[in-house]
């Protein structure tokens, strides 16, 4: 089996940053700037011999890529107020923002990122910190634009099957006859299933909030130590992902019917093939600790 690929990334970049000291200063310095803009232009190529292609290597056909272009313009800007310095109770106190509008080809569209971080210094052994961010992250070309391919899945049971139409829902049996199930339908799979899957051009992008709030002790009394302790908190909406083949039944059998719609059944009921493709569903929280010293 022969395959290979191909993936080119252009970027160009500009920005300018300065300080408006020129115009005035804040009581702790200048409030300081950067500019910017950039633009990027992605393909990606994928190519396998032709027996691989039918299906002849590994049983399962797995055709090429070739994906159109992917390309974002995005302009950006930071900006650092220093608000006090050298004060009581005011060792440091100041403010950073940012922000990024990025316009990204296909459904994401325009799409803006931004975030803040406020710093407080009491004294000089103690610095307070906490930020804000909103990310974003917009769907990949093999998410956007890779083939339907085939796979088989292997060890699953089908909630339609008579056995365990009493183990779901109220609503199970009305939902499993309304996507194809027949009369007396008991089937038991005891081989893979056929999956189809590939990307999605109707996705959208990711997007994620943080926060993280902590401080950091530099006892002047003990040279060269530093400890830091940070909470964070992340939460990622609309996360890309595939939909596991006993997920899309269960969901099927609860009463999605889009999910129904990607499943397969022959005239007896038995399920010919499933269809996977990338979609927005999932979410990722997480927070914690972090401790350096």
């Amino acid at each position: 089996s022969v395959a290979n690929g191909k993936i080119t990334q252009l970027d160009l970049m500009g920005f300018m940053s300065g300080d408006l000291s020129q115009l005035f200063e804040l009581p702790a310095g200048p409030i300081a700037f950067s500019l910017g803009a950039e633009y990027r232009r992605e393909t990606l190529r994928y190519d396998l011999d032709d027996l691989t292609q039918e299906g002849y290597a590994f049983y399962n056909a797995i055709p090429s890529f070739e994906s159109p272009s992917f390309a974002s313009k995005e302009v950006y800007g930071e900006i650092f107020v220093p608000l006090l310095a050298d004060q009581p109770f005011f060792e440091n106190l100041s403010l950073r923002g940012n922000a990024r509008l990025a316009d990204y080809k296909g459904a994401t569209g325009s799409v803006w990122a931004y975030g803040g971080e406020a710093v407080w210094s009491p004294v000089q052994d103690i610095t307070l910190r906490g930020t804000y961010a909103r990310s974003v992250r917009a769907p990949n070309l093999s998410e956007l634009y890779s083939a339907v391919g085939q796979n088989f899945a292997p060890g699953f049971s089908d909630p339609c099957s008579e056995r365990n139409l009493a183990t779901g829902s109220a609503t199970r049996v009305a939902n499993c006859n309304a996507a194809g199930r027949p009369a007396g339908y008991d089937y038991v799979y005891i081989s893979s299933l056929e999956i189809l899957s590939g990307g999605n051009e109707g996705l959208n992008e990711e997007t994620a909030d943080s926060y993280t709030a902590g401080v950091i002790l530099q006892p002047r009394w003990i040279p060269g130590l530093s400890v830091s302790v940070d909470y964070f908190n992340i939460d990622i909406k609309d996360v890309i992902t595939t939909i596991g083949l006993q997920d899309i039944l269960s969901r099927c059998a609860a009463g999605n019917a889009a999910l129904c719609a990607r499943v397969e059944r022959d005239a007896g009921g038995n399920i010919v093939r499933i269809v996977s493709s990338y979609t927005n569903l999932a979410q990722y929280k997480t927070d914690g600790i972090d401790l350096e010293a």
